[in-house]
């Protein structure tokens, strides 16, 4: 039985000659399929076949956004067709979004000439496009309305961190909001109908019935409901003042855990997994910004040893580590010390290796990231590297993130207390002095 579909890119009609397949083949790179002879792969421009190669990249994501993906690359390689000109003509046309979009679905020779003519655009940016959320079985207008108001405020925050050079998820806004919408449902489903006559045994019963909901994104929302209730009654309720809640210790792993999960990891998987995994078990860095590192961050000094940017100041590597970043670099972007700096900030070095994050981090880490990334700054700590500004500017992580991480220490670093009366403390803890 033979199944064919018109190709996305140049229209040729493409054939699959595979008994056991009926789907229709989702394009020209599909196994078993018929080529047609006006398809870009047997173009003599080689832009074009890194545009048709591009389609591996789209795969795995729903079907609108790859249609949209699609037409982005059939327009780039009309303009290709014409030359550079007309090249920087579509892209400037593009919006920030779908500039975003065309650069991460390009395999790494055809972003690799993208990025200087984007990088020379002085007023072009490049992010991803923000994900909205919907709620149309949400009719009560009052709950609607503190989510429109809630949705608006955290759009806000979402540019405001984008101008401040930081880099939010694209899904900022609808997974802050995915909390709300399922409370908003669920008082509705109850027959609550307004904001102003939940209690708190409406809260407890949400969370309750939904016990993966936590806690804190609940009052996170209900404080702003509640700051947007200027007549609220206030009777018999307590005033929140400026008491400051004790620190709590994060989770972490022992360091001996921490190398045999990265023993595996190296004997198990390529090098470009291996080094994502080790820039947050040992390096201390958030899996998304370890992700999103770009080649403008990396680079040889004045000694001929490679150093990485992950935050604010330039970090040497070790050796062999430094050696495996060679060779994901000069597999991934051949020519890339080259580039000028302006070109190197629209280059990625790993989303177009790795499937989706989150399966990286199920199949790989096989542990969450956050606690990795608390057991690296913990280690990282026991080996006296304890100077929280340093720690801060190296990793980003925040100081008070560094403070709760320092609770699980039984020292007092920062010499706040008598150092004998903390001897004897920990003489108690151990079990070694009774009186």
């Amino acid at each position: 039985m033979k199944t064919e579909r018109p190709c996305p890119l140049c229209d040729g009609v493409i054939q699959r000659d595979w008994p056991k397949e009926k789907r229709e083949p989702a394009n020209c790179l599909a196994p078993h399929v018929t080529v047609p002879p006006q398809c870009w792969q047997h173009d003599a421009n080689p832009l074009l076949d890194y545009c048709a190669k591009s389609q591996l990249i789209v795969r795995g994501i729903h079907a609108a956004a790859i249609a949209h993906a699609n037409s982005l690359l059939r327009g780039l390689g009309a303009s290709i067709r014409t030359g550079r000109p007309a090249t920087e003509k579509y892209l400037k046309f593009l919006t920030a979004e779908d500039r975003f979009e065309l650069l991460r679905h390009a395999i790494p020779p055809l972003r690799m000439h993208l990025a200087p003519m984007v990088a020379d655009m002085d007023a072009v940016q490049v992010h991803a496009k923000l994900a909205k959320p919907t709620y149309p079985d949400i009719t009560a207008p009052d709950l609607r309305k503190q989510l429109a108001r809630f949705e608006e405020k955290l759009a806000q925050r979402y540019w405001a961190r984008l101008r401040c050079n930081h880099k939010p998820s694209s899904r900022y806004v609808a997974k802050g909001l995915a909390e709300p919408i399922r409370l908003a449902r669920f008082l509705q489903d109850h027959g609550i109908e307004r904001w102003d006559v939940v209690r708190k045994r409406d809260i407890v019963a949400f969370l309750k019935a939904n016990p993966g909901v936590l806690p804190r994104t609940v009052a996170r929302f209900m404080r702003f409901v509640e700051d947007h209730r200027p007549w609220a009654d206030q009777r018999g309720r307590y005033k929140r003042g400026a008491m400051t809640k004790p620190l709590q210790p994060p989770e972490v792993l022992q360091p001996a855990e921490v190398e045999q999960l990265l023993t595996n990891i190296r004997h198990t998987r390529s090098d470009a997994e291996y080094l994502l995994a080790w820039l947050v078990c040992k390096l201390g860095l958030r899996l998304q910004g370890a992700y999103d590192l770009t080649l403008d961050c990396v680079r040889i000094n004045n000694d001929g040893k490679l150093v990485i940017r992950p935050f604010a100041v330039w970090v040497s590597l070790p050796k062999a580590i430094e050696q495996r970043f060679l060779t994901v670099l000069d597999a991934t972007a051949p020519g890339w010390g080259d580039l000028n700096e302006a070109a190197k900030s629209g280059v990625t070095l790993f989303p177009h290796i790795f499937s989706p994050l989150k399966t990286f981090s199920r199949k790989v880490l096989c542990k969450p990231p956050g606690l990795l990334r608390a057991s690296a700054l913990f280690a990282a700590m026991l080996h006296g590297h304890t100077d929280r500004v340093t720690l801060h500017y190296t990793t980003g992580a925040s100081i008070r993130y560094l403070t709760r991480i320092e609770t699980l220490l039984s020292i007092d670093l920062h010499r706040r207390l008598d150092p004998d009366l903390v001897k004897r403390r920990n003489e108690y803890i151990l079990g070694q002095r009774d009186t």
